[in-house]
């Protein structure tokens, strides 16, 4: 048996006027509501604001760049483009880091339990140029961290890439701002934005239950009587 394509044209029209009712609700109750919806974007944006705030740590970055010259028969090699050794360096500076030896160094050389911070390098491509760079959160401690690590690498290094040496070419000295931002305008737009969320579906749920009667099914879903009253037709 065929669906009546009457039928289906007044369910689709049907489905059109309950969701313009619902949005007409919710306009309504959001004419009438409209302070508590601004509380409510408000409270989520300043909510979110003051906990990145309370929570921000800021972190310092130090760093110092070198060239690496290789020890040959001749003695040390200062070529620029000394790809092998960069390299070399490159690959086995991760495996000397995560081995712990250099951090136990570093940090019997503070006197404290742990190094207070990260120490991480990378080397640019086809070059020789190798960074060190220490992170921590107080910009003394990362310049101390790093100085700490340049003095004592080598004692490390020379026993599994053999004698390098590395020359200073740039460094940042004690760093005076923070490489990470506290982000405080973004948070504060994702807790309106969550607010804004909320507020509509809150007004999504006083459209639901708004018990307004607009026409006649609506009388007969919200009461047993068919009609309420009459108004006599006088000619």
């Amino acid at each position: 048996m065929e669906n009546d394509p009457r039928t289906e044209n007044l369910s689709e029209i049907t489905d059109h006027v309950q969701l313009a009712t619902i949005i007409d609700d919710m306009w309504k109750g959001f004419v009438r509501f409209w302070w508590i919806v601004l509380l409510i974007i408000i409270g989520f944006a300043g909510a979110f604001f003051a906990y990145a705030r309370a929570h921000y740590v800021p972190e310092y970055q130090a760093y110092c760049s070198f060239v690496v010259n290789t020890e040959t028969a001749y003695g040390y090699s200062s070529q620029y483009y000394d790809n092998a050794a960069a390299k070399q360096l490159s690959s086995s500076f991760p495996y000397i880091l995560t081995s712990g030896v250099l951090e136990e160094i570093v940090a019997e050389k503070m006197g404290v339990d742990e190094v207070p911070g990260t120490i991480t390098a990378d080397s640019m491509a086809d070059t020789a140029l190798f960074t060190i760079r220490a992170t921590a959160d107080d910009p003394e401690t990362a310049q101390t961290i790093l100085t700490t690590v340049i003095d004592n690498y080598q004692d490390v290094a020379r026993y599994i890439i053999g004698q390098t040496e590395l020359k200073k070419m740039d460094e940042s000295g004690v760093p005076t701002k923070p490489i990470n931002g506290a982000g405080l305008k973004k948070k504060a737009l994702i807790g309106a934005l969550i607010g804004i969320l909320t507020s509509l579906l809150l007004l999504f749920l006083y459209a639901l239950n708004r018990k307004t009667v607009r026409k006649e099914n609506d009388l007969k879903a919200h009461s047993s009587l068919p009609i309420l009253g009459c108004v006599p037709r006088v000619r």
